[in-house]
């Protein structure tokens, strides 16, 4: 029992510190080493910070890695009939827009809809005050050089970069993608020209391409989004996507591009 309550509590410890790991149950075996009910917790690298040191997580790091790092629960089955299941642990999605114009406004509601922490950057203080996104997390209103500066990110954070100019995109798009921890998804609004001349003024800068290649854009599912509402669905719908699938079929990927909200 003793053991049972450290396991529930280092994972609530670990959703109330937004921190990503996995939990673990022997849930079959034939053997007297490793038996059935034999329960673990390991952080986003695998490693066993509470439960049975008895378990040999070497033995399936890789896959427990993988269910991680993609977010699928999974049942593994090991040598001398042990099967294990897996669930990854996420705390709730942190949800950083910057841009606090048009398409912000649905952009928090449906955010808040889904239970994801959502902050909200803007340098004009008529865009981002408490008043006009009255359901946000947080509402910071600096320049979006020095809120680059204090961006906290982590594997489970989602950028939505749509500021009012091309310039702004740039430089919050730069900020992100020099961070120590990638998220968990990057997208930017615009048309394909120019995701393209922000690409080539990037990598003049020496980001690297493999990265640029990474970021969702133009940003969110073809579903024909023409209002604020619907862009903002549109793209909610693709983080949802890459939430649960690790990759996205939306705007990005189609070779012409029919249509682009940007």
């Amino acid at each position: 029992m003793r053991l049972l309550q450290g396991i529930f509590t280092k994972i609530n410890e670990m959703l109330m510190n937004h921190q990503i790991g996995a939990y673990g149950v022997v849930i079959e075996s034939n053997t007297t080493t490793c038996p059935t009910g034999i329960k673990f917790v390991v952080n986003d690298r695998g490693e066993l910070i509470e439960g049975d040191p008895e378990i040999d997580l070497l033995s399936f790091h890789k896959e427990l890695q993988k269910s991680i790092d993609e977010r699928l629960s999974i049942t593994l089955k090991l040598l001398e009939g042990i099967k294990v299941f897996i669930d990854p642990i996420y705390p709730s999605i942190n949800l950083l827009i910057f841009g606090g114009g048009h398409i912000a406004v649905p952009l928090v509601k449906l955010g808040k809809l889904m239970n994801y922490r959502v902050t909200v950057m803007d340098d004009r203080t008529e865009f981002a005050n408490s008043v006009r996104f009255t359901e946000a997390d947080k509402v910071i209103c600096k320049s979006f050089e020095m809120s680059c500066e204090n961006l906290a990110l982590d594997a489970n954070s989602f950028v939505i970069i749509i500021t009012r100019g091309h310039r702004y995109d740039l430089s919050c798009l730069e900020a992100v993608l020099r961070s120590p921890v990638q998220p968990a998804y990057i997208g930017m609004i615009g048309s394909r020209r120019k995701v393209a001349a922000i690409k080539e003024a990037l990598i003049e800068k020496g980001i690297p391409e493999e990265l640029l290649n990474k970021v969702y854009a133009p940003i969110g599912l073809d579903i024909g989004a023409q209002t604020p509402e619907e862009i903002a669905l549109s793209i909610l719908s693709e983080i949802v996507m890459v939430s649960h699938y690790g990759i996205s079929n939306g705007l990005k990927t189609q070779a012409n591009g029919r249509k682009n909200n940007g």
